[in-house]
């Protein structure tokens, strides 16, 4: 069965914010939406929450809307009726999440010991929100989660911030983080919508950790790349890796043997989560090559292409960090 959090999941953030007034709901799921995050949890602290979630179901159905903060059955009711696709509760209450287990409501209660992360698989939960995470242990506590509790994500919470966004993520039973950094006070009241829009955009950026892995050069044949990649190797101090269809100069420049992808060549762009980064391009509207798509020997994606050449340089997707490894 599909659960909304898995759009969470894909996204790598969710948006926990208040919206003091219902008139600024549409400007800000906007600006979310804009730099990359179709999806908001709003908060139950504000009169206006109810009304604003029923505003952004209404007029922007585009966007992913759900209610936090979510503490009795009342609220569940009210904030599902209103168009609510999620709910957040700040911690586990066994009376609540049964009544929207049995609803078909997703909810995602919140979390801080082994013993409501058991509880919570109970109710078939495999989403939990760890809350508050910095006091509650960290990272060294998600990870001795995930021996006893292999089938469970979390979405982090509390006092997260964009500096924080790769030091969870690295961790594997992370599904993502939310907080309220994705859109300033500020910028919500101000309705700055290309305001919110980029630093909702760097916010995503973190979440990649997009950079150039290698660039590829294409060659006329075997003896040509072997001297470019040691004419490279030399000048930068580098050593030259043989492969089958190319040589490495370290892991900064792939020298093929022939003819490779792209017309000017290849640039390897390394993210640190390729099957979340793969769906963000696709949802930009890049097809992606997934019939030549590259494998390791466990069944991770190693690194898949765009369909099409940008400005005659073919671009792909490589999981890493990874020691140079042929793309072909």
């Amino acid at each position: 069965m599909a659960n909304v959090f898995d759009k969470a999941a894909e996204l790598g953030i969710v948006p926990v914010l208040s919206i003091p007034d219902v008139s600024h709901a549409v400007p800000l799921v906007k600006g979310l939406a804009k730099g990359g995050l179709p999806l908001i949890e709003v908060m139950f602290r504000t009169d206006a929450a109810l009304d604003s979630i029923r505003e952004i179901a209404e007029k922007c159905p585009e966007i992913c809307v759900g209610a936090g903060t979510v503490v009795t059955i009342e609220q569940a009711d009210a904030a599902m009726a209103a168009g609510a696709k999620f709910l957040v509760s700040p911690g586990f209450d066994p009376e609540l999440v049964k009544h929207c287990v049995e609803k078909g409501y997703d909810i995602l209660p919140g979390i801080a010991t082994p013993t409501e992360i058991q509880n919570a698989v109970k109710f078939g939960l495999k989403y939990l929100k760890f809350f508050p995470a910095p006091t509650g242990g960290g990272t060294e506590a998600l990870d001795m989660f995930s021996g006893p509790y292999p089938g469970v994500k979390f979405v982090v919470t509390g006092g997260m911030g964009a500096d924080t966004i790769a030091e969870y993520l690295d961790v594997p039973c992370v599904a993502a983080v939310g907080g309220t950094f994705p859109a300033p006070m500020k910028m919500i009241l101000d309705d700055d919508t290309d305001g919110i829009a980029e630093v909702t955009r760097r916010a995503v950026a973190e979440v990649f950790g997009f950079r150039i892995a290698h660039i590829g050069i294409n060659s006329e044949n075997e003896a040509e790349a072997k001297k470019t990649a040691e004419t490279l190797a030399r000048i930068f101090g580098l050593e030259v890796i043989p492969h089958d269809p190319c040589y490495f100069a370290g892991s900064l420049v792939e020298v093929m043997k022939g003819q490779g992808r792209g017309r000017l060549g290849h640039i390897a762009i390394g993210t640190r989560d390729i099957v979340r980064a793969a769906k963000y391009v696709e949802r930009a509207g890049i097809a992606l090559d997934w019939e030549n798509a590259k494998y390791y020997p466990d069944g991770s994606l190693m690194c898949v292409f765009f369909r099409d050449d940008i400005a005659g340089f073919a671009f792909h997707l490589l999981a890493g960090p990874q020691k140079p490894k042929s793309d072909r």
